[in-house]
């Protein structure tokens, strides 16, 4: 199968639209990490390499997993 394309572009997009909501960078990572997630489970169930944004919008507002970071060194 052949890579999504377009993941770091949501990726930055989706931080930097947190940051600048207001979210601490460890909220906006969280979020992004989770609402990104959601958009390759739609794309992945679609059998598609495009990022399938206006299907899983929803979900990138409203997402179903929240990932939460956890501290790897002091």
């Amino acid at each position: 199968p052949r890579q999504p394309v377009g993941v770091g572009d949501l990726t930055s997009g989706l931080f930097l639209a947190r940051v600048l909501l207001g979210d601490s960078w460890l909220q906006a990572f969280e979020f992004t990490a989770s609402a990104v997630h959601e958009v390759l489970l739609e794309t992945q169930a679609c059998a598609s390499y495009e990022l399938q944004l206006v299907r899983a919008q929803d979900r990138i507002a409203h997402p179903r997993v929240r990932f939460e970071a956890q501290r790897l060194a002091h």
